[in-house]
């Protein structure tokens, strides 16, 4: 069976690591990013089933969005309509429902928390987009990050 691709966009090594570890212990395929830089290159060259971006990596800040267009995500909605691209932010606070909105105006799916202590519902989050109807693996997530956590 073929690993679903994942181009994860996220400038913060922590997050982007731990994202990562957690995606790859429920079998996807992960490509990583530092920024969304020649996305357009990227996006061909990785062919990915998903994209989980950070705002700030799209060249928006997070806490000012509203009434603001996201090239990246024009571009992405005229070019690959087909391809899922889910938001990310670092905050306390939840998504507020007008930022959800205009997320999904620009074309995303979803506008999530990016927070560790969340990271179980982020992923399924992603696994309902491309797995739907199906669980997260939880005893491999708690595995990979044992693995990874030093004591």
């Amino acid at each position: 069976m073929q690993k679903e691709k994942i181009l994860l966009i996220e400038g913060h090594d922590f997050y982007r690591t731990r994202f990562r570890q957690g995606l790859i212990s429920q079998n996807y395929e992960v490509v990583c990013y530092r920024s969304a830089e020649n996305f357009d290159q990227l996006v061909q060259r990785e062919a990915p089933y998903l994209v989980m971006a950070d705002v700030t990596q799209l060249g928006l800040d997070a806490g000012d969005i509203e009434g603001k267009t996201c090239p990246v995500l024009e571009h992405c909605q005229a070019f690959y309509p087909w391809l899922p691209i889910v938001l990310m932010a670092e905050r306390s606070e939840p998504i507020d429902p007008l930022e959800r909105r205009w997320a999904v105006e620009q074309g995303a799916v979803d506008f999530i928390v990016k927070r560790v202590d969340r990271m179980e519902l982020m992923l399924q989050r992603v696994h309902d987009l491309l797995r739907p109807g199906t669980k997260l693996n939880r005893n491999a997530l708690l595995a990979a990050y044992a693995q990874s956590t030093p004591f």
